[in-house]
């Protein structure tokens, strides 16, 4: 039978979540996303569904492919081909079919984080996705408590988040994106200050089960050094992840001095049209 693709937006959010787990299953880290959770990932990181698409094959589904959209530019937040349909050329397909779409839609520029030692970083590659950085992963433990954090209201974030991010920041870690994630969970954002400005920050989800930072930005390794003091006196002795991280900043220095352990690692890759 022909292979075809279609919106992703024709499909309900149940279906899409059953496609969603069969195209990550087996994958480097555990997504089993329930049709609530793929829900909060479309609306977090601005995942629009006409954009995107599911191809199918043999009358069902075989792969989707999540695409988010700000402006000119595009992100994509989901992409993956189930096991039974797997090695035959379909994941290659699909995101052609997804690049021809973003250039249609008048993308210029399109983004994705892939796991170094994925496969699918070759499938991006034959389609003109270029390596551009590394993104890091890093599972810290709470420890060294004793500066105390500060509040930041929104305004004051915006600005630290304009100052303190050195290199431009992921799709996730954009402002929008973050704003929405302090919108939509019990989050919140603190900061350690030097001469009355904020030299470091952390956006935190604090909940009984889980713990996690949504982004984070110092101005220096001294800075970084007290944000992780500050995080840790929330919740001190709790492992947390901090995902894509460039291996370029204050934060990541710090963690890699400290032998800080990280489980995976990604790059950013780009495309333009």
């Amino acid at each position: 039978m022909p292979i075809t693709f279609e919106p992703a937006a024709r499909f309900s959010m149940d279906d899409l979540a059953a496609v969603w787990r069969a195209a990550y299953e087996g994958y480097y880290v555990d997504l089993p996303f329930d049709a609530g959770q793929l829900a909060r990932h479309v609306l977090w990181t601005a995942i629009d569904l006409d954009l995107s698409l599911v191809g199918i094959v043999d009358g069902g589904p075989f792969g989707l492919s999540l695409a988010a959209r700000d402006g000119d530019e595009a992100w994509i937040g989901g992409f993956g081909v189930g096991v039974a349909h797997r090695r035959r050329g379909l994941a290659t397909q699909l995101i052609a079919a997804q690049a021809a779409r973003l250039d249609a839609a008048g993308i210029a520029r399109t983004r994705l984080e892939c796991i170094d030692v994925n496969p699918a970083r070759e499938v991006y590659g034959r389609c003109s996705f270029e390596t551009v950085r590394n993104l890091l992963v890093f599972d810290c433990v709470a420890a060294e408590a004793g500066t105390r954090g500060v509040d930041l209201d929104r305004a004051t974030l915006r600005a630290a988040h304009e100052r303190l991010h050195i290199e431009p920041p992921s799709w996730r870690r954009s402002l929008p994106r973050l704003e929405r994630i302090c919108d939509d969970l019990p989050a919140f954002v603190i900061g350690v200050e030097r001469g009355g400005e904020v030299a470091a920050y952390a956006a935190l989800l604090d909940m009984p089960d889980r713990f996690a930072v949504f982004d984070a930005a110092a101005d220096d390794e001294a800075a970084a050094r007290d944000l992780l003091s500050a995080i840790a006196a929330v919740r001190p002795g709790v492992v947390y992840r901090v995902v894509d991280e460039p291996s370029s900043t204050p934060l990541a220095r710090v963690l890699i001095e400290r032998d800080t352990p990280q489980p995976l690692s990604q790059v950013e890759m780009v495309r333009r049209r």
